[in-house]
C-alpha cells in the first residue's frame, strides 16, 4: 500500500521543482510597475526626450546588433509623430529603432510599440540612429492630452503641465498613467493635484 503514496510524493516533488525552475526563469523578466518609474531621473539621463504617438511599426528583416549587443527580440522601427520636445530638438516625426523580445528574454526588450499608442520617450543617438536609453524603461505610456505650451526651457515644468492635463482624460488607463508620471516627476508643485486624486478619484486611482 505504501508504493502508490511514494509515487505520488515523487510526482509532487518533480512538479514542484519544475514550477520553481519556470518561476526562476521568469523572475528576472518581471519589470518594475510603471508607477515606480523615475521620470525625473530618466529625463536627466537622456539627452533627447520627447512625446508623441506611434504612426506605424515596421519590422526589420535583416539581423543586426542592437544597443551594442545582440538583440534578444525582433528588431523593429517605430515611426512617431512628435507632439512635444522636452530635451533636445528634432523634427515633428522621428523613427525610433527598438526590439521587442519574447516572454523569456530575461528582462530585456520589454517595450512593444503599437500604432496609435502615446508615449514619452527617453532617447539618445547610437551610430546615427535614435534608440531608447533603456530597453525596458526607455519609454512610458502617457495620455494624449497636452497642457498649454509654457514657452520655456524648464522641461520639468512643461512635463508637469502635460501630465496634469492627462488627469482629465476620459480613459481611465490614461488617467492612471498621468498619475504615475506625475508621481515619477517628484515635483512638490504636483502634490495638490495628487492629493485631489486620492480624495476624489476612483478606487484604482486613489490607491
Amino acid at each position: 500500500m505504501w508504493k502508490p503514496n511514494v509515487h505520488r510524493v515523487w510526482v509532487a516533488i518533480v512538479v514542484s521543482c519544475t514550477l520553481f525552475l519556470f518561476t526562476a526563469q521568469l523572475w528576472p523578466r518581471l519589470m518594475s510597475p510603471p508607477s515606480m518609474a523615475d521620470v525625473r531621473e530618466l529625463s536627466k539621463r537622456a539627452p533627447l526626450v520627447f512625446r508623441g504617438h506611434v504612426l506605424e511599426v515596421v519590422p526589420l528583416t535583416f539581423p543586426l546588433t542592437f544597443n551594442t549587443e545582440p538583440s534578444t527580440g525582433s528588431v523593429q522601427t517605430a515611426k512617431i509623430q512628435v507632439d512635444r520636445w522636452y530635451r533636445g530638438k528634432g523634427p515633428t516625426e522621428e523613427t525610433l529603432r527598438f526590439a521587442y523580445g519574447s516572454f523569456a528574454s530575461n528582462r530585456h526588450d520589454c517595450i512593444d510599440f503599437r500604432a496609435e499608442q502615446y508615449w514619452v520617450v527617453f532617447a539618445h543617438e547610437v551610430g546615427g540612429r535614435l534608440e531608447m536609453i533603456d530597453d525596458c524603461e526607455g519609454a512610458l505610456t502617457i495620455s494624449p492630452l497636452l497642457g498649454r505650451d509654457l514657452g520655456t526651457e524648464d522641461w520639468l515644468a512643461q512635463m508637469e503641465a502635460d501630465f496634469l492635463a492627462g488627469l482629465n482624460d476620459h480613459a481611465s488607463a490614461a488617467r492612471l498613467s498621468s498619475i504615475q508620471r506625475l508621481g515619477g516627476l517628484k515635483l512638490p508643485s504636483s502634490r495638490d493635484a495628487l492629493r485631489g486624486v486620492i480624495e476624489n478619484g476612483d478606487a484604482g486611482e486613489s490607491k
